[in-house]
This record gives structure tokens, sequence and C-alpha cells, in this order.
């Protein structure tokens, strides 16, 4: 039995490791891509996004870009500030819900949706606090390019399925896997120690 306080006690991310070789833009370029919740995010949040007809993203990537903007900088400011997966993972498993379930909410709740995502990726994309301030910024941005063409991509490679039966229940369907993986995530990052 997993009890709350554990849940929100668990253990903290590391953000970025870095490769010999690569620079700090780079570095912080490819970690959203080598971090497994974050491309169940963004796989899931672009999934969201290309549920739009017509497909004219450009308020929601704003937020997005806007929001995800906001949470590194926040962590470039406060360089120890950092969150648990728990947050990013719900977020990602309500959209995953959302999208299975085949309804078509409000844009109000699609933008504030997006916002919360990418302030919870941009914290979650913090570079190491004990680089130097100037490749820690570098290391963001990579961070910030990363998220922003991750989601572009899912989001506009979706968007040109056919209005078809079976595209759609081929989205819904991969939403419900996101939704039985972040549940597997979330047991084993918080199950006890035998």
């Amino acid at each position: 039995m997993i009890d709350a306080p554990s849940l929100l006690s668990g253990p903290w991310p590391l953000a970025h490791s870095m490769i010999k070789g690569l620079g700090e833009f780079q570095n912080g370029f490819i970690h959203p891509f080598m971090t497994p919740v974050h491309v169940l995010a963004l796989v899931t949040f672009g999934l969201w996004l290309s549920r739009l007809k017509p497909f004219e993203p450009a308020k929601e990537v704003g937020t997005f870009a806007a929001s995800s903007a906001l949470g590194l900088i926040a962590v470039l400011v406060f360089p120890r500030f950092t969150l648990p997966l728990l947050p990013l993972l719900l977020a990602t498993m309500a959209v995953a819900g959302v999208i299975s379930s085949g309804w078509r909410e409000p844009r109000g709740i699609r933008l504030a949706g997006l916002a919360v995502a990418g302030a919870l990726l941009g914290i979650e994309s913090a570079p190491d606090f004990w680089l130097a301030r100037a490749d820690a910024c570098k290391s963001a941005a990579g961070s910030w390019a990363a998220l922003q063409v991750g989601l572009l991509c899912v989001s506009y490679y979706t968007s040109l399925l056919p209005d078809r039966k079976w595209a759609s229940y081929g989205v819904r369907i991969i939403a419900s896997w996101v939704i039985a993986i972040a549940v597997m995530v979330i047991a084993f990052l918080y199950r006890r120690a035998s």
C-alpha cells in the first residue's frame, strides 16, 4: 500500500548527465529526448495539440513556449528548486485520459493544460545547479528548444493523419498506453525497498 506522504516525498529527479564532447546547449537539447518521462509527456501533449481542427496551434504553442521558459527561468533563479516526477506524470495521465475518452475540451482548458505542462517540463529540465551561470543558461536554452521541437513534431505529424475512424482510434489507443506506462513508472518510482 502506498501512502500519500511517500508519493509527495518520492525520489527527486536528476536533471542532466552531461555527455563528454558535447557543449552545454547540445547537452540541454538532447536531455528531453533522453528522459523517458519527458518523452512520454511530449508525445501526450503533442497528441492533444494535434486534435485541433483546423490545425492552427499558434496560441497553444505560444502558451507552452512561454510557460516552459518560465519554468526554466525559475530553476535558473532558484537553482536548487526541483519537483518530484509525480506532478508531471499525473498531468500526462490526465491529458491521456482526455484523449482516450474522445472528449473535445474547450480551448481554455487546453491552454491551461499546456501552460501547466510547459512549466512542469521546464522545471524538470533544470540544468545541474553546479554548472557555471553561463553554462546553465546555455543548457536551459537547449532544453527549451528541444521541448518546442518535440511538441511541434508530434503535434504536426499526428495532425496529418487522415480524418478517419481508424486514425482517431489509433491516437486514442496510444493515449491509453500512455496511462498504463505512467502508472508503471509511478509504481517503479515509489515502490518500497524490500
